[in-house]
């Protein structure tokens, strides 16, 4: 996905990417997850999230945890089923990840089935009253206070997913990834201007920690961006 920033030069085109976190219940909506993965690709955004690690377990979700931080974008996806429930806050390890994606800020994607009560059936269904009573709560929550795209049929999700990501790209744009840089040597250095980069944060221990990374960007000359403009015009 091409980013025009503006450059000092002229005109700087980044290929930016996203990582973006997939977030379901795994058995019963794997072809849900495939649909949204090959949109995501489609879109040059690398897809993340629990085939890597299906267990349900708290050591999992810590670990979860740390691939949402990394991620750009949250995606939900929500149907028939509830998923495992944490022993202690008895909620789903789905809606676990859900509330800390809101929790920190991170740009959500709801997608949620049309009628799943009625229309799903067998393994891809709640069972007991109370798994259908936790799962209608959830997703009250998540349709009560934000918007939703309800889906019936795993081909309708690639649609349903780019569109507001992209959209999600132009409202809150994200840090992201730009592919590597060319190595640049003595005979190229002068195509090129450096700078750095330095972030402060606090960790939990109240003290600080500094990075510094090292940034390139192309040079590109502004008098030849006028000559164009003039052959153009």
């Amino acid at each position: 996905m091409a980013i025009v920033a503006p450059f000092n030069r002229g005109v700087l085109v980044l290929e930016k990417r996203y990582q973006v976190f997939i977030s379901s219940t795994l058995q019963d909506l794997q072809n849900a997850r495939q649909e949204v993965s090959q949109a995501l690709l489609r879109a040059d955004c690398f897809p993340a999230g629990m085939e890597l690690f299906p267990a349900a377990d708290e050591e999992q979700f810590e670990f979860i945890k740390t691939v949402i931080d990394q991620s750009d974008y949250y995606i939900i996806i929500s149907a028939g089923r509830y998923g495992s429930i944490h022993p202690e806050t008895g909620l789903s390890y789905t809606e676990m990840e859900y509330d800390y994606a809101v929790e920190t800020g991170k740009p959500v994607i709801r997608l949620l089935h049309k009628d799943p009560f009625n229309e799903l059936k067998g393994e891809f269904i709640e069972q007991t009253d109370e798994g259908k009573k936790l799962l209608k709560r959830f997703q009250k929550k998540m349709a009560d206070s934000y918007l939703v795209r309800f889906w019936s049929e795993s081909n309708e999700l690639g649609l349903h997913v780019t569109q507001p990501l992209f959209q999600l790209i132009k409202s809150k744009p994200a840090r992201g990834w730009v592919p590597g840089i060319p190595e640049i040597t003595s005979a190229n250095s002068a195509d090129w201007d450096v700078y750095q980069e330095i972030t402060s944060i606090v960790n939990q221990d109240g003290d600080p920690v500094v990075t510094r990374a090292i940034r390139y960007s192309r040079k590109i000359a502004s008098e030849n961006l006028s000559d164009d403009a003039t052959k153009s015009g």
